[in-house]
């Protein structure tokens, strides 16, 4: 959840709340990322007589979870509805206070949309999830949304188009129907005088490639500090995308996933300058030269967390990885669904210096024949490593005694082993003193309970938490 101030209006003071609570929950909006004027909060909520209020707030600022409105206890739905507004149920709460709303409307209704955008609780929340799935004019929702001064009041936006739910035979047809110089949510969004708060983009959906330059001429441009594309595909067919063309000076966090992995859409993102910039960079099913991106490309000298998931890396680019010396705040790493990927390249990679300093890696649906442990782990050294995620990497037994050997369970806190278990290895792990550091250990519910119990009851494993995940 992206933390940034909430712009308190005139109509706050007019609230039917008693002027403690409005000062307290100003703390709260100014400052939405400490988690003191929230604690504060609810003990004047305890200590006036709501006692499941108080406890729902603490309980989201100790797990930072987004929870759905509906799914909030009936306490909170009751002080939601009474004194904030009525109707709208499409929420997500998040430290006890409607933070999130999604908004859908209508295909041609004005008035319905009008109506629509009254029930939005425009003082609390900041982030704004706008589906156009059944508004795909552009004389909708989004045209409307956009001429509204109360857009100004949110930072974090998320644009959901009706081509994310299309499959790709009718997204193809959809696209070969479109006026390229129609203008569609993206274009009402990049128009509107009223966005300039906006610190946090996402957006799903197609793009014309030379809308991405006028990004450069928004009021957002120089605060964006999050951008996500999701879903993503060029138009005109077989475009590339020119992320190079953007200036985004503080951009610190980049997210691609784009919906036709067929075509090379990040050849350009080689030579983005605000590369150098970025703290966390995903990409999704973005299929490129990996060994040209990571010798290539600028420094990512400040990157600490990046993220690989659906992508053809294999041996190649796994090596490029582990070798460029552009990686060097880099502390977290998931290479969730990268084919290609052997052993033998695994077993390179743990010998890498990348791999010494970082705190977490995740291994996930990655089938690995061999052992990735094997051989050359009696020379890993992985002193920064607190957390090892292995998940549905369908390892043999042989693996998961090379890893129960591996001086990589040295400095482990927290250890995932999300995969069908037998009796031998779940004995295996249970008998191993080198576990005795862990703080919590993850098993899959696919492995027989009664071997589960092996481990839960290992005198090396006391001061573990053991849990199940259900896959």
């Amino acid at each position: 959840m992206p933390f940034t101030p909430r712009k308190i209006s005139d109509n706050f003071d007019k609230l039917l709340l008693h002027e403690d609570e409005k000062a307290l929950l100003r703390g709260c909006l100014e400052t939405p990322w400490d988690d003191a004027p929230f604690l504060v909060y609810a003990d004047w909520v305890e200590e006036h007589g709501e006692e499941e209020r108080a406890e729902f707030i603490r309980e989201q600022v100790r797990s930072r979870e987004v929870v759905e409105y509906p799914h909030s206890p009936q306490g909170v739905r009751e002080w939601v509805q009474a004194l904030l507004f009525q109707g709208v149920t499409d929420l997500r709460m998040y430290r006890g206070l409607p933070t999130e709303c999604t908004l859908r409307g209508s295909r041609n209704n004005q008035n319905q949309d009008t109506n629509t955008l009254d029930q939005i609780p425009w003082d609390w929340c900041t982030y704004l999830i706008i589906d156009t799935y059944s508004i795909w004019t552009s004389e909708g929702l989004e045209k409307t949304l956009m001429s509204d001064p109360r857009l100004g009041q949110i930072s974090s936006i998320e644009i959901i188009t009706h081509s994310k739910y299309l499959d790709s035979e009718n997204r193809d047809r959809i696209l070969n129907e479109i006026n390229p110089d129609e203008m569609n949510v993206f274009d009402h969004f990049i128009n509107s005088p009223y966005h300039g708060n906006v610190h946090h983009l996402t957006y799903a959906g197609y793009l014309r490639a030379n809308q991405f330059a006028r990004i450069n001429n928004s009021q957002f441009s120089e605060k964006l500090e999050s951008l996500s594309f999701e879903s993503l595909y060029a138009f005109p067919r077989g475009a590339q995308i020119p992320f190079d063309t953007l200036s985004l000076p503080n951009l610190a966090q980049l997210k691609i996933q784009v919906a036709d992995p067929a075509r090379n859409y990040c050849e350009r993102l080689f030579v983005a300058s605000y590369l150098n910039q970025l703290k966390s960079l995903s990409l999704t099913s973005t299929e490129t030269e990996w060994s040209r991106f990571f010798t290539e490309a600028p420094s990512f000298e400040n990157l600490e967390h990046l993220r690989l998931c659906d992508v053809q890396l294999g041996n190649l680019g796994l090596d490029a990885l582990g070798t460029t010396r552009s990686l060097s705040s880099l502390r977290s790493l998931d290479l969730s669904r990268c084919n290609g990927i052997r052993a033998t390249g695994l077993q390179s990679f743990f010998q890498s210096k990348l791999f010494q300093q970082l705190e977490s890696l995740q291994l996930k649906d990655m089938p690995i024949s061999g052992s990735p442990f094997k051989q050359k782990t009696k020379t890993i050294s992985a002193p920064n490593l607190r957390a090892l995620e292995i998940s549905k990497c369908k390892l043999n037994k042989v693996a998961i005694q090379d890893l129960l050997q591996s001086p990589v369970l040295e400095s482990l806190s927290h250890l995932t082993l999300d995969q069908t278990l037998d009796k031998e290895m779940c004995k295996l792990i249970a008998s191993t003193s080198q576990l005795s550091g862990l703080k919590s250990l993850v098993l899959s519910n696919s492995t027989n309970q009664e071997y589960r119990e092996l481990i839960q009851n290992s005198p090396h494993l006391a001061d573990c938490r053991v849990s199940v995940r259900h896959s």
